[in-house]
């Protein structure tokens, strides 16, 4: 029986077509050695025995809640979950990955010791079902305490984490009133920022306590879809933000966006003009940037003179 008084963790859970992982997934939350949480499963309208894994689950444990619903997409999911959540602190947890066990009690440790907003750790990348293994982590490494300007900074400039909601453990005072952008793809990259910039505090760890499922229909394996371009509409709202509001923030913002035009031309099968006009218009602030990636500001030079010779030579190395 858990302590009252002791945080409660709301594990959030979107589920659409993953019969053959979600138990894994499930069970990997269940078994956690801090007891105190929620799980919150979202049925995001599957027609497959998903949604009915998710009830069997919740009959068997009251810590487990399910919300049926019809399909409205990986964000739709998340802020429905949200809605719901009664946790001190926030975890996201794709359906088809899992958790070291002992991940909710590492990382609330790490927010409880420092008064931290937000905790990061790293993830584990697994390509082979037969790599499934619960366990917990043991291998503790340095915890790298972050203000708020350099854990933005940090964020922007991708120096410790990513964009990604999963892999961190959020205050629920840094996610509350926050919508992942509904019906978008890379939904993380307009979402995640807006909780950096409510926290005060981040820690980081370099440990590998979530366990990230490489599928080969993932969004970046298969063919080139037009609709990964939202990913620049997020990284020009930030610029636009971070100009207008947060100044310190803005060169980190003009690298972050030119990285994405890089990869998104990188992955296109066609030349877009339009894209290589807008490489080329940033390359020389990228250039000049110290805090840049040194791989892109090679490239920021190249495109400075020749933004589709950039692009084919990036093709190698990002």
């Amino acid at each position: 029986m858990s302590d009252k008084s002791e945080p409660r963790v709301s594990m959030i859970v979107p589920v659409y077509q993953v019969e053959p992982y979600l138990s894994f997934c499930i069970e990997s939350l269940l078994q956690q050695t801090y007891p105190n949480i929620e799980i919150i499963l979202v049925d995001d309208g599957s027609t497959d025995r998903s949604g009915q894994i998710c009830d069997e689950f919740a009959q068997r444990d009251r810590r487990v809640s399910v919300i049926h619903k019809e399909n409205g997409g990986l964000s739709d999911a998340r802020n429905a979950g949200l809605a719901v959540a009664r946790g001190d602190y926030i975890v996201f947890v794709d359906s088809d990955d899992w958790l070291a066990l002992n991940y909710v009690e590492r990382m609330l440790e790490l927010a409880e010791k420092y008064g931290a907003d937000i905790v990061a750790c790293d993830f584990a990348h697994r390509k082979q079902a037969d790599q499934e293994q619960l366990k917990t982590s043991w291998k503790k490494t340095k915890e790298i305490v972050l203000n708020h300007d350099e854990a933005m900074l940090a964020w922007l400039y991708k120096k410790y984490y990513g964009v990604s909601a999963c892999a961190k453990l959020y205050s629920a005072s840094c996610v509350r009133n926050i919508l992942f952008p509904k019906g978008k793809l890379h939904e993380d990259v307009g979402t995640t920022y807006k909780m950096f910039l409510q926290a005060d505090k981040t820690v980081y760890i370099r440990e590998r306590m979530y366990y990230y499922r490489e599928r080969e229909d993932s969004i970046v394996n298969r063919p080139f879809d037009r609709r990964r371009l939202d990913y620049l509409v997020f990284t020009r709202e930030i610029m636009d933000l971070m100009r207008k509001k947060y100044p310190q923030f803005f060169q980190a913002a003009v690298s972050r966006h030119f990285q994405g035009c890089v990869q998104i031309a990188c992955a296109m099968n066609e030349v877009d003009f339009k894209l290589l006009m807008e490489i080329q218009k940033y390359a020389r602030q990228v250039m000049a940037d110290k805090n840049s990636r040194m791989v892109y500001r090679a490239i920021a030079a190249i495109a400075a003179l020749s933004p589709i010779t950039a692009v084919k030579i990036a093709r190698g190395f990002v």
